[in-house]
């Protein structure tokens, strides 16, 4: 596989959905990062529920610290958020799991092995 800067958005939504499925990229992470790609994807309204869900996940969110940026925090008030970081991996489950195989079934198809984008076919 290409390194994922060189991946299509499409390419890029698919491997993000399929680390949070088997659990290698926590909702809560992956978030971050899904949310902006409506905006790359040619298509996607800005509205799109699949990408949504990770906008609220997103948004419920923004006062908690990434896993890039928790060893800047204080250890005391890090332990006292944990719980609410793990509260949001049950509270998002259910919308994000859907939203996640829903992107994989939309855009897999439009992508190659390489995470490439398939030519259009006229």
């Amino acid at each position: 596989m290409m390194p994922l800067n060189d991946l299509t958005p499409q390419a890029y939504a698919v491997h993000l959905a399929q680390q949070m499925l088997r659990k290698q990229l926590s909702f809560f992470e992956g978030a971050v990062r899904m949310a902006p790609l409506r905006h790359d994807i040619e298509g996607v309204d800005a509205m799109d529920e699949d990408f949504l869900a990770f906008v609220l996940i997103s948004s419920e969110t923004d006062h908690l610290p990434l896993k890039a940026h928790q060893h800047l925090w204080n250890p005391e008030s890090l332990a006292q958020l944990l719980p609410e970081i793990e509260h949001v991996e049950i509270w998002a489950s259910p919308f994000a799991t859907q939203a996640c195989e829903n992107i994989i079934q939309r855009f897999s198809s439009s992508i190659v092995a390489d995470g490439t984008k398939k030519p259009d076919q006229n």
